[in-house]
């Protein structure tokens, strides 16, 4: 990544620097056609290449700054999985992209010379790579090699079983021997920050509409439940009231008076009250 960091710098400098001199280019070449009212020959040809570099550094800048974001997500170890795969099994990818290049370049001298004359796709060494690539891949024309040469279907069976089936599978073995082990590490490892858990448990909570329990207040019933009450002990004086009021009107027809304790002694005592109503509940029970 110091690397790619470099490479970034010096690119996005050279780039600026090629902006204004492709400007000043420009501007040359208007300046001409002005004095001239477009009678004299204006060369562009600079003014045109020094635009595609430009566009083509603008275009590794944004590739090297794509990839850069890999680099801001490695505080995850599931981002971190693939750098961490290529890290650890670059040693052994490195020989055998050695011995790789070596067959992969000798059969394409092979094809080279065999159709050099007959095929268009191989009269140059550029183009015979790019259509044994493309024939590792499963692209080509096998009735036109046929035809050219009566011994191309034996060499390109070789060319397959050699390159797209063996080459590739050791390659491939390479790489997911490294990644069972990344993963056996990474199941033991920790996130360095747990920010992507955090966006993705709360997009998925503003997706399904869940309540949020940090927000919620939730009433305290640990001191009630210690004390033995259900409800709010200030109640219980308007409890007691209704209660007493309730008993006058039921048994005593409202004669009684809970606010003085000696008119309901007399009311239940003296007055006969008590026993009166104690013989209606009686009758009434039976």
């Amino acid at each position: 990544w110091n690397i790619a960091q470099l490479s970034l710098l010096l690119t996005s400098y050279l780039t600026i620097g090629l902006y204004f001199y492709k400007a000043y280019l420009t501007e040359q070449a208007i300046r001409v056609f002005n004095v001239t009212n477009g009678n004299a020959y204006v060369r562009m040809d600079s003014a045109v290449l020094v635009d595609q570099a430009y566009v083509y550094l603008m275009g590794l800048i944004m590739f090297i700054s794509i990839l850069k974001l890999i680099q801001l997500l490695q505080f995850n170890k599931r981002m971190d999985v693939l750098a961490l795969t290529i890290t650890r099994c670059w040693d052994e990818l490195s020989y055998f992209f050695i011995a790789f290049g070596v067959i992969f370049f000798a059969f394409c001298c092979l094809f080279y010379f065999m159709f050099l004359t007959q095929l268009l796709d191989f009269s140059r060494i550029i183009g015979a790579i790019q259509t044994c690539f493309s024939m590792m891949l499963g692209k080509f024309e096998f009735q036109a090699m046929k035809e050219a040469n009566m011994l191309s279907p034996i060499l390109f069976f070789v060319f397959s079983v050699i390159n797209s089936m063996i080459l590739i599978n050791i390659m491939l073995t390479i790489i997911l021997q490294a990644f069972s082990e990344i993963k056996v590490e990474l199941m033991t490892k920790s996130n360095k920050y747990d920010v992507l858990d955090f966006m993705w448990a709360s997009t998925v909570k503003l997706c399904t509409q869940q309540p949020n329990a940090v927000n919620q207040i939730m009433p305290d019933t640990s001191e009630k439940k210690a004390n033995g009450v259900d409800g709010d002990p200030e109640e219980l004086p308007e409890k007691v009231d209704e209660l007493m009021k309730y008993i006058s009107v039921t048994y005593f027809e409202g004669r009684l008076d809970p606010r003085s304790s000696s008119a309901m002694k007399r009311a239940m005592g003296k007055s006969g009250y008590f026993g009166y109503n104690r013989k209606a509940i009686l009758s009434s029970e039976t």
